[in-house]
């Protein structure tokens, strides 16, 4: 049989097959392996044509034969697996499973295939050994991300249950500044572990780096609601508040964030910045007279003051009375006069 002959005959027995001409289809495929026995395609489909008929001891040799005869096409592996699963040989079943994890990296559609056998593969175990995730954790803090990711992807389909993987995975995403594939992970982590509020405050802080300030706030809270101790995510709210504009909002949020964190330099310097964007454009509606009276009434713990602190209240004061008194001079020295009373020459303690 020539190589004309062969596409002919393999392409009549693909149509016997889709027909359920199933005896049609054995013969043409039958007749290709009886002049070539390792035909990757004529053993795949007859090996799928054995199971379709009930025969899953011979699906599964022709299967053999054809990733042998090429190890390249991932449907034929996946076939491999599958049968090997209907014939309860779990270990096997596992070690296809890594060869074929292994053979095709970032497939989306055997990623895709893979996670739905998954459950029915019962795994010796469900999480990974600690050491294993001490290494990926390493991977992270030395901001490794393109190595993590390719660990961390290799350990979710070993372990498709471990919500801690997923997380991994968005950190090593957002460190790329991949939000999308970030934010697709921390909601795969959520599904399977929903009450973990470090993941809501992960999510809320991909989707405020791509602008989807709504859903970001949702998480922030809702990652507040879970853990009200999450400092950090008060001030995060903050910041998305004053990203959007809404600066009473943002100075309402900073200021509770004082309150759990008072000595969080991070915090005042996003106080000083919501100070110095506010457009000077009223009088006494002015934002900046509300921003300026509102930090006066954050509490400053005595004796708690770190190095650097006091010279950010320095600064925020003379930009307040910059802004006033541009304020004033603008509107002919009306009422806005009394700038003094704000007692802006006073060093703020």
């Amino acid at each position: 049989m020539n190589d004309q002959q062969l596409r002919d005959t393999l392409q009549a027995a693909i149509s016997a097959h889709r027909a359920k001409d199933f005896r049609e289809a054995d013969r043409l495929y039958t007749s290709i392996l009886n002049s070539h026995p390792n035909h990757p395609d004529a053993n795949h489909n007859l090996g799928v044509l054995a199971k379709e008929i009930g025969k899953p001891d011979l699906a599964l040799q022709l299967f053999q034969t054809a990733v042998k005869s090429d190890t390249t096409t991932p449907q034929h592996w996946i076939s491999l697996l599958k049968v090997l699963i209907d014939l309860k040989q779990i270990d096997k079943a596992k070690q296809t499973y890594e060869e074929i994890a292994n053979r095709f990296p970032n497939n989306d559609l055997v990623d895709q295939q893979l996670e739905q056998l998954s459950s029915v593969i019962t795994f010796g175990k469900s999480t990974p050994d600690p050491n294993e995730f001490i290494e990926l954790l390493k991977l992270y803090e030395a901001r490794k991300f393109d190595h993590l990711l390719d660990s961390v992807t290799r350990q979710i389909r070993s372990y498709p249950k471990d919500d801690r993987l997923y997380e991994l995975c968005g950190l090593a995403y957002a460190g790329l500044q991949k939000y999308p594939s970030a934010i697709k992970n921390y909601n795969h982590a959520i599904e399977l572990e929903p009450k973990n509020a470090t993941l809501y405050a992960n999510l809320g802080n991909a989707q405020s780096k791509i602008g989807n300030y709504e859903d970001a706030l949702k998480n922030y809270h809702t990652a507040l609601k879970l853990n009200p101790k999450l400092n950090e995510v008060i001030r995060l709210i903050g910041v998305v508040y004053k990203n959007i504009g809404k600066l009473d909002d943002a100075l309402k949020w900073l200021g509770k964030a004082i309150e759990a964190d008072p000595e969080s330099r991070a915090t005042y310097e996003i106080i000083v910045n919501v100070i110095s964007a506010v457009p000077v454009s009223s009088l006494t509606d002015s934002p900046v007279f509300k921003a300026e009276k509102k930090i006066r009434e954050i509490p400053i713990p005595i004796g708690k003051q770190h190095e650097g602190l006091s010279s950010f209240f320095e600064q925020l004061q003379k930009i307040s009375c910059d802004h006033f008194a541009m304020q004033s001079h603008s509107e002919s020295q009306i009422k806005w006069t009394k700038t003094k009373s704000l007692n802006c020459d006073r060093h703020l303690s």
